[in-house]
């Protein structure tokens, strides 16, 4: 069974900001960490969430940084796209 959170920011922290960092592997081996702590079974309580502590720079610094984000996202999706359109070629001419 999967369950959903819904996270409200204060506006200090842009949301795409805390999707990229709550996504990066050092929080998630933190929140697996924090889901593991204490219980029979692995659960993220709010007040784990909440006793998780995240650094972020000023609004114009996250600005800058998502655009830079953004842009590497983008470059490795296309890289992506062109690794599996190659694979599909190779698989093609084994044939």
């Amino acid at each position: 069974m999967t369950s959903f959170s819904i996270l409200r920011l204060n506006g200090e922290l842009l949301p795409r900001l805390l999707s990229y960092l709550m996504n990066s592997p050092k929080h998630q081996k933190v929140l697996l960490k924090i889901g593991e702590a204490g219980s029979t079974r692995q659960a993220l309580t709010k007040a784990g969430v909440e006793s998780h502590a995240i650094c972020y720079p000023c609004l114009d610094n996250q600005k800058k940084l998502l655009h830079t984000l953004d842009t590497i996202k983008s470059k490795v999706d296309q890289l992506q796209k062109n690794f599996d359109t190659i694979v599909k070629e190779c698989e093609t001419l084994k044939q």
